[in-house]
């Protein structure tokens, strides 16, 4: 449910962002020009801006009501789990979402500064080229640590700042266990997408190929769209809900090792995770 929503939300995002471009550049374009000189380029970036912003608030957002109705099941509480999760996100997290996001959406727009300051000068351009390289590592790690802090808040309570501390703590103290958790999940999210979307649409392409239609596009692009979202929805349901769980249990070792035994997690899964953290010692 929750990624459907999210999912129906960032489309009407989307399109409320490129009717904004067009509007822009059909207003650049007209003579004489009804805004002064570079107002079109900046409210332009600033569409950008707002377009990666809410791209990744969205995700965040998605994210959280996942996760926090993950930790009800784990812990095996008796609350609501999306009522509850949405209560928690707008009393107490909508803020550090909200500051996630921003740092992201910042890094990015530095990114597309960097990758379109062009020179004939070689050392400008390898100043530009180390700075985008260090610019792309930066954005891979705030990108793990924002998804992994958003989980912990999601159940902790905890604000943006501690939660990235305590991501830290976790995925360091697990690093071989987490990249299996990767792994998986990104064979499982990868694979699902390529034949949850490949089979419908070959499956359309040769239907209408036996069909008398004059422009057979429009209905495989209407198969693989639909069921590019409706996949989409699904893994990235199994997917975040994996890895929530995975960062519960490696909270629950964390607190074993100060003398609190917590294990919540139901039989089946403990066989599952305890295989998980074998193997990620051996690979160690």
């Amino acid at each position: 449910m929750v990624p459907l929503v999210m999912s129906i939300i960032s489309i009407l995002i989307s399109m409320l962002w490129a009717g904004s471009v067009i509007g822009l550049t059909v207003l650049s374009s007209a003579q004489p020009p009804p805004l002064p000189g570079g107002t079109s380029l900046s409210l332009f970036t600033i569409q950008i801006f707002n377009y990666i912003f809410f791209t990744f608030f969205s995700y965040y957002v998605m994210v959280f009501l996942i996760a926090s109705s993950a930790a009800i099941w784990y812990y095996q509480s008796r609350k609501s789990m999306l009522g509850s999760g949405i209560k928690w996100l707008f009393q107490a997290h909508i803020g550090s979402i909200t500051f996630g996001a921003l740092i992201i959406t910042i890094i990015k727009m530095m990114q597309m500064m960097a990758k379109g300051q062009k020179s004939s000068n070689v050392v400008t351009q390898i100043f530009r080229a180390i700075c985008i390289c260090l610019l792309s590592q930066i954005e891979r790690f705030v990108k793990v640590m924002n998804r992994f802090a958003v989980i912990i808040m999601s159940f902790t309570g905890e604000d943006f700042v501690t939660s990235c501390k305590s991501t830290g703590i976790i995925i360091f103290k697990n690093l071989g266990v987490f990249s299996i958790i990767t792994i998986v999940s990104n064979f499982f999210y990868y694979s699902g997408l390529l034949l949850c979307t490949g089979i419908p649409t070959t499956i359309a392409g040769i239907v209408v190929s036996n069909i008398d239609i004059k422009d057979p596009t429009m209905p495989i692009l209407l198969v693989f769209f639909s069921s590019l979202l409706i996949t989409n929805i699904f893994l990235a349901t199994f997917t975040e809900t994996l890895t929530s769980v995975f960062v519960f249990y490696s909270l629950d070792l964390q607190l074993q090792e100060y003398g609190i035994n917590i294990v919540n997690v139901p039989s089946d899964m403990q066989l599952l995770l305890e295989h998980a953290f074998d193997d990620s010692e051996d690979y160690r």
